[in-house]
């Protein structure tokens, strides 16, 4: 995962955190949605970084981006204007055969209510497990709302976590209560 939190107020502050993913047969492909593939040695996609967000201490959501060079991956954030501390996150992270997806607050909020909303944010999470993923995923929803309820009201956030282990016919996952303060329930 990258995660980074800038507390500076000065407009000359590093803008930008780098991250080596993998090792040099890894590859990666920014894609025009802003999300990036890795890519192993043959070219297969084997994880992906969500469109990454930026937000500052008032909750505005900041112009952010990614760049690649080589393995190497740099989120970039535009701090004009911004008010201090700035945090910068994808909200997805992988491994092999698992993934981990967090909501933050407001997210949190939205899934616990139920209803097309919080239907909809766990459908675009789950996304990242492929079809498998998302059938099982939105299925469970209700335990995933459940999870999120107990989560807000202690002042935390929900995330879910979802692997795959051949020869299982799909995919598990486990909804679970991300503690208020880390880089992702904020």
């Amino acid at each position: 995962m990258l995660s980074t939190r800038w507390g500076t107020n000065s407009t000359s502050a590093c803008t930008g955190r780098s991250v080596e993913i993998g090792n040099g047969a890894t590859s990666l492909k920014l894609n025009t949605d802003g999300t990036v593939a890795v890519l192993n040695e043959k070219g297969t996609q084997v994880n992906f970084l969500r469109k990454p967000w930026a937000t500052d201490a008032n909750g505005k959501e900041l112009a952010t981006h990614y760049t690649i060079k080589g393995n190497v991956v740099t989120q970039h954030v535009d701090l004009e204007g911004a008010a201090y501390p700035v945090t910068a996150d994808p909200t997805f992270g992988c491994g092999l055969n698992w993934c981990s997806m967090y909501f933050n607050r407001s997210e949190t909020k939205t899934i616990k209510s139920g209803g097309p909303a919080a239907m909809a944010i766990i459908a675009a999470a789950c996304g990242g497990l492929g079809w498998g993923g998302v059938a099982v995923c939105t299925a469970a929803s209700g335990a995933i709302v459940g999870m999120a309820e107990i989560a807000y009201n202690h002042g935390n956030c929900v995330g879910v976590v979802g692997w795959w282990v051949p020869p299982l016919p799909a995919p598990g996952w486990n909804p679970f209560i991300e503690k208020r303060g880390t880089v992702h329930c904020r």
